[in-house]
């Protein structure tokens, strides 16, 4: 029997996360090499995304359908216009199996530039095509894009044999899942979130979940998708799949590292290539913990939170009350989902003496919760919507819906006192105090950058108090490698 489309997406499956030398090995294990060239990954690092075509097809020993094998995109279109098998046009309709080309230097369509970029189709959708690439990230990993997008230079179809499909209606397949479902029932639909029950947040930490036990006992579930683009979640795939059998509402997150918007954008994609075609009832979040990118929090969550939406997902933000106010208060991300974890002493109940003070959609107020079904603890959120158009429920009332305009204007008008006393009152109603300076001077036309000399008993916590900026920030602007030593008569850049 001959080889079929989804072959070759099997193989490319497997690969995501596998070592890339065993693949590259596997490209320079056939004979004759093209061009004659061996890939290097030792002494220096070739690009390896069309090395990873080749191999996927020399595994199944169908190097002929791909006209040859080759280690250059370029190159390999022009066995695939020998062979017969190119379509020069990013615009038209994909299917599964196809080799789609991308040209990095140009954005728009036509596109028959000089191509640079390869992978496997992997699924299509209404909107979307996600598509598996050899050297993504430095990975095997998933992208998904818009259908016609701009910098697709067209595809190869090779001639795969004709797919075997079964009558059996349990056996047909899925589009709400990478691969696809078997053997599943999913809803059209997402389920309506229970606000009066629990929402959880799991991941591989929680093991295999027997969701059928759980479901009566929790309002929606919250799903990690990956370790940032370094490692999936273990159980991602039958988390997923079980909520959309179950009919079990759910929303997804990532744990980010990202330090750049790029990385950001990253993240959101290792999102959406798990997402794409789902129905989901909540928003994906990026989760930001990292006290050492904070820095610079507030352009990663936005440009995640772009990419998610382009997509046509729901978007959010999920951090701790800490990292919030340090970090991401006063952040513009229009329609953002904020779900905020603040737990008290921790004891698996709701504390509400620890709710936080700021306007969000939900509150993980505990990581020890435990359910039938679950072995060991999980976190516990509380909702405030359930994302089908309501407005989310401010925590704080009118105050909490209050943005940091108007309390800037509030300051100015003198509402709030000066000096410490504004600090003091600011911290108390449940405001961030530097945020709310800041937006000030912004206000009142203060310079954006100030230079400031340490003296004697300065901290950098402190004079980053003072300018309403975070310390970190400061300490990355003047490349200050610990936070901690600071020195009298040192010039510091202020940028606010």
């Amino acid at each position: 029997m001959g080889v079929k489309a989804s072959d070759v997406i099997k193989v490319m499956q497997d690969w995501i996360g596998a070592d890339k030398r065993t693949i590259i090995d596997l490209y320079n294990s056939h004979k004759p090499l093209a061009q004659g060239y061996k890939v290097q990954y030792e002494y220096k690092e070739d690009a390896w995304c069309d090395a990873t075509i080749s191999a996927a097809f020399i595994k199944l020993g169908a190097v002929d359908l791909i006209g040859g094998t080759e280690c250059g995109v370029e190159r390999h279109i022009k066995l695939f216009q020998k062979a017969g098998i190119w379509e020069e046009d990013g615009t038209i309709q994909p299917e599964p199996g196809d080799i789609i080309c991308y040209n990095w230097d140009d954005s728009t369509q036509p596109n028959d530039g000089f191509a640079d970029h390869i992978g496997i189709v992997e699924k299509v959708t209404e909107k979307n095509i996600t598509v598996i690439e050899g050297n993504y990230n430095n990975a095997v990993g998933r992208r998904t894009i818009s259908k016609g997008w701009g910098y697709i230079r067209g595809y190869a179809r090779p001639k795969y044999d004709k797919e075997v499909v079964s009558e059996k209606k349990e056996e047909t397949k899925s589009e709400n899942s990478p691969g696809g479902n078997f053997g599943k029932t999913v809803s059209n639909a997402p389920s309506k979130m229970d606000l009066s029950k629990p929402i959880i947040d799991v991941s591989e930490w929680q093991g295999e979940i027997d969701w059928e036990k759980v479901k009566p006992q929790i309002g929606g579930a919250i799903i990690r998708i990956a370790y940032s683009t370094n490692k999936d979640d273990t159980y991602v795939h039958r988390n997923l799949d079980e909520c959309d059998r179950l009919g079990i509402p759910y929303g997804v997150y990532i744990y980010s590292l990202a330090y750049s918007e790029p990385m950001a954008k990253a993240e959101a994609a290792k999102v959406l290539s798990y997402i794409s075609g789902r129905k989901l009832a909540m928003p994906a979040y990026i989760d930001l913990e990292e006290n050492k990118y904070g820095y610079i929090a507030k352009t990663v969550a936005a440009a995640f939170c772009d990419a998610i939406r382009n997509a046509g997902f729901m978007f959010g933000v999920y951090t701790g009350e800490y990292y919030y106010r340090n970090f991401l208060s006063g952040v513009n991300i229009p329609k953002c989902s904020w779900w905020i974890a603040r737990y008290g002493t921790n004891n698996g109940t709701k504390q509400l003496n620890h709710k936080p003070k700021l306007p969000m959609d939900g509150w993980q107020f505990t990581s020890v919760g435990r359910f039938n079904g679950i072995d060991g603890n999980v976190d516990c959120s509380e909702f405030y919507t359930d994302f089908t158009g309501e407005s989310p429920i401010p925590v704080n009332g009118a105050e909490a819906s209050k943005t940091i305009d108007d309390l800037a204007k509030e300051v100015i008008n003198g509402k709030w006192g000066n000096g410490a006393d504004r600090i003091g009152a600011l911290t108390a109603a449940g405001w961030d105090a530097n945020a709310v300076q800041k937006r000030v001077n912004e206000m009142l036309g203060a310079s954006n950058t100030v230079y400031y000399e340490v003296k004697e008993g300065d901290t950098l916590s402190g004079i980053a108090a003072k300018y309403g900026v975070p310390y970190l920030k400061i300490a990355a602007d003047n490349n200050i490698v610990n936070p901690n030593w600071i020195y009298v008569g040192q010039r510091l850049t202020i940028k606010r």
